[in-house]
């Protein structure tokens, strides 16, 4: 078993790949569904996930979450579609 050291040595390059497979899936869909979550944390901070949901060519049900972080403004339409640019 590796150690932790190596574990996150390994991180970056897991989430850019991943990230890259998800964007080739996702260029291939005709539809897909964001979905938010919201909540306060401590000290009043504010925190979002969006998720993204989709059939692949299989019609196999698939989600993925795009981005989780804390937003200091009002959760409008505009910064959740700023908050999913960000991934």
């Amino acid at each position: 078993m590796p150690d932790r050291t190596t574990v996150a040595r390994h991180v970056p390059e897991i989430v850019e790949s991943t990230k890259v497979e998800v964007r080739k899936e996702l260029a291939q869909c005709d539809y897909i569904a964001l979905t938010t979550d919201g909540w306060t944390g401590d000290f009043r901070k504010i925190y979002v996930t969006v998720t993204v949901h989709y059939f692949d060519a299989e019609f196999n049900l698939k989600s993925c979450i795009l981005n989780t972080g804390a937003i200091d403004e009002k959760k409008t339409a505009e910064v959740l579609g700023n908050f999913v640019k960000e991934v």
